[in-house]
């Protein structure tokens, strides 16, 4: 009788042998494109949808999410998306190797024509600020409300872009009842259930999840298990609580693992904030490259690494260091996921721009808004258009660094 081992020893070596063109390119890998020289064929559901001459990707195939409140999986059939644009932000950084530019939305913007128009001819990626967050989708334990998300998921899909999901484990926008809860035991099993029923519902949908978020600090503080990076001492603190019930940060590896059994495809990110220098950040940014770093040496499958990248003007001049520190924790790729920049210094957001392209794991960005109106940082004019919907010297400046 042959053991399971030698079986799987054998399917292996098959599988070896098995050319790479006949195996497929995975949803949101790339499949075409001057100087591309990998398979052009997308694997089952998906089909290689072409950016420009420098850049095609296997995309999802011609379908949508219906609106839905509730557990299930809401996937139906529809007509085959529109062209996407072939020029504006995204194509440009696709012609420069990279993956991806692009922004942040709430559902209600997706009514706004203006805002509208400018996503559709300038990003290729979308994240929904406050969609699948945990007040968002379950207000009351058990109540499942996807519509939000749905909506949002839907909208990219039909538009060619890629999502990132934001966000599984964060201590803020928790809702109340997740809040009150003191047993660690109880937390555990509460997120189990949170990170499967989410991440499940949209497998295959979604390029990238933000699995933890802003979860550790700037400063190490004392906890019950020593000095720490990770969450401040209030135990009322959701990460703090998981810390408290996992001493050895074994719950990372449960929330990494949870995420990835539900969805193999999609890639897996700790995204935090502070991770931009090397002088007064530097601890931060050693803290949690060494964390990753041990996680993924463990099997623990992260991915990636955010860096929120909400700057200060004037601050860009330690970038490629610090992020040069994120890049050698051993994930595939990092990105900046939320880019605002007070005052939206044209050299400022050429800088980070330039800075990304010159460090190979950085597959993309993604700035916090498309109209300074309707950012979180409103009154410092962080954006790359104005409350007008104008574009600004800042967009003028990241369009020439990708020229």
């Amino acid at each position: 009788m042959v053991s399971t081992h030698e079986q799987l020893a054998a399917l292996a070596a098959v599988v070896a042998v098995i050319p790479q063109a006949v195996l497929g390119v995975t949803v949101y890998g790339q499949c075409g494109g001057i100087g591309y020289t990998g398979s052009a064929v997308c694997d089952a559901g998906s089909t290689c949808i072409k950016s420009n001459d420098y850049y095609s990707q296997c995309l999802p195939g011609s379908f949508a999410l219906t609106t839905t409140t509730g557990g299930g999986g809401g996937v139906t059939v529809t007509s085959a998306p529109p062209t996407t644009t072939t020029d504006g932000l995204d194509a440009r950084i696709k012609a420069k190797g990279k993956k991806y530019f692009g922004t942040s939305s709430d559902s209600a913007l997706l009514s706004n024509s203006q805002n509208v128009d400018i996503i559709k001819a300038q990003f290729g990626s979308l994240t929904h600020v406050n969609g699948a967050k945990w007040d968002t989708i379950e207000a009351s334990q058990n109540n499942f409300d996807f519509s939000h998300f749905d909506t949002f998921v839907n909208f990219a899909q039909t538009n060619r872009k890629i999502v990132r999901g934001h966000t599984l484990i964060w201590h803020s926008q928790l809702p109340s009842w997740v809040s009150i809860i003191s047993s660690p035991s109880t937390l555990t099993s509460v997120l189990t259930k949170h990170i499967n029923t989410i991440a499940k519902r949209y497998s295959g949908k979604i390029y990238a999840w933000d699995i933890l978020e802003s979860s550790m600090m700037t400063e190490p503080t004392a906890s019950p298990f020593g000095t720490t990076f990770l969450g401040p001492a209030s135990p009322k603190f959701l990460i703090q609580t998981l810390a408290c019930a996992h001493p050895t940060l074994g719950f990372v590896a449960t929330a990494f693992n949870l995420a990835h059994a539900a969805d193999p495809n999609a890639k897996l990110y700790i995204n935090d904030y502070n991770l931009d220098n090397m002088g007064w950040a530097a601890p931060k940014v050693n803290a949690i490259s060494n964390m990753v770093n041990s996680q993924i040496a463990a099997g623990t499958p992260i991915h990636g690494i955010g860096t929120q990248t909400h700057l200060s003007g004037g601050d860009t001049s330690g970038l490629a260091a610090a992020w040069s520190t994120l890049a050698n924790s051993g994930v595939g790729e990092i990105a900046i996921t939320e880019l605002d920049i007070a005052g939206a210094s044209a050299i400022d957001y050429s800088n980070v721009v330039r800075t990304c392209l010159g460090q190979v794991k950085c597959i993309g960005i993604t700035v916090w808004g498309v109209s300074d109106k309707d950012s979180g940082r409103s009154s410092g004019t962080p954006l790359l258009y104005d409350s007008n919907y104008q574009p600004k010297a800042a967009y003028n400046a990241v369009n020439s660094a990708l020229s």
